[in-house]
């Protein structure tokens, strides 16, 4: 396993005690923990963070009473989520973070959005009771391999439930830690394209994806159902193709 931390990311003033022995059983596995605080109005709940609200404000410019007194909820759930955000991509690159956890309820939208900034491949798990199929999960995974929980109950107490789902949840990290990999940099010799595809064009993509192949070429094909697109766009700008076949463009007209 690398060396480094999971940051678990919560809103602690809610959610401070099941943060806790979320992080115990992590360090219980052997797992480095960092707690990131992400409420904004109550003080932590039985559990002191390695990273604090004020802090986090702090990098984004402004000090806690003000992020308090921004003007509304709403943005101020905002700002704590590019804060938080912020943090998570600057300690993914000085190597401090190497894999992150986001629980709660509502709030878990925050964490959501830091841990989509770690690279494919880097372990990210959303716990959360609105993770389920009565809920879009959008805003959970965005582009990336998010590993999302549901939990079942509310997160409101270490009960048996509870307890079980953030039991495997730590031990779904630990697996993922020492047995996973990021997705490796394209080499100078690899000859890899992207493509679209949906279900009526899965012949023509199909055919093209052989062509192709008979040339020494690899395909990765993504599906063209809303994040299909954007997620090839997001892994063509980091340079893990030589070119890209856009076949199937309904995603053009859909998005707002």
């Amino acid at each position: 396993m690398s060396k480094g931390k999971v940051a678990i990311i919560a809103t602690l003033d809610t959610k401070g005690p099941e943060v806790a022995y979320l992080r115990d059983q992590l360090i219980r596995l052997g797992v480095a923990t960092m707690v990131v605080d992400t409420g904004i109005l109550g003080e932590p709940l039985g559990i002191v963070p390695d990273v604090t609200r004020a802090q986090l404000a702090e990098r984004g410019g402004m000090t806690l009473e003000s992020l308090q007194t921004v003007g509304s909820r709403g943005k101020a759930v905002t700002l704590m989520r590019e804060f938080v955000t912020l943090f998570v991509r600057e300690q993914y690159a000085a190597g401090e973070i190497i894999g992150g956890i986001s629980v709660g309820g509502v709030g878990a939208v925050m964490g959501a959005a830091a841990i989509q900034t770690l690279p494919v491949g880097v372990p990210k798990i959303v716990i959360a009771p609105t993770a389920s199929g009565h809920h879009e999960f959008g805003p959970y995974v965005g582009t990336k391999d998010v590993m999302v929980i549901h939990s079942i109950v509310d997160i409101l107490g270490v009960n048996d439930v509870a307890k079980t789902v953030f039991d495997n949840a730590a031990a779904a990290m630990k697996g993922m830690l020492d047995h996973g990999h990021a997705l490796p940099l394209r080499s100078a010799q690899s000859l890899t394209i992207a493509a679209t595809m949906l279900g009526n064009t899965t012949k023509a993509v199909e055919q093209l994806k052989a062509v192709l192949e008979e040339s020494g070429v690899e395909t990765v094909v993504f599906h063209s159902s809303g994040v299909g697109g954007p997620s090839m766009e997001e892994l063509a700008r980091a340079g893990q193709f030589v070119g890209v076949v856009d076949y199937t463009t309904n995603e053009i007209g859909d998005r707002r």
